[in-house]
């Protein structure tokens, strides 16, 4: 091939090892932050499911009031 040669002043293109070097980084980073969320997801706890307590006024309805929020798993009948 030949030496690539601009006349506006222009970058030359990247050559082969600068491409898989950014593409090493960018896919390093990726894996790095995912890994990162992964491992902080791992240490703070969500509740999924916490107790509530209310009452049940019809067959349908209940106030139910929960101290966190989650997905209720049982109702103490105040």
């Amino acid at each position: 091939m030949g030496e690539y040669r601009s006349t506006r002043g222009e970058k030359p293109p990247a050559t082969r090892q600068e491409k898989r070097s950014l593409r090493n980084r960018v896919l390093f980073w990726t894996v790095f932050v995912s890994l990162a969320v992964w491992a902080l997801g791992q240490f703070i706890q969500v509740p999924s499911r916490v107790p509530a307590s209310g009452y049940a006024t019809t067959s349908s309805y209940a106030e139910v009031r929960a101290p966190v929020i989650g997905k209720v798993i049982s109702i103490d009948r105040s």
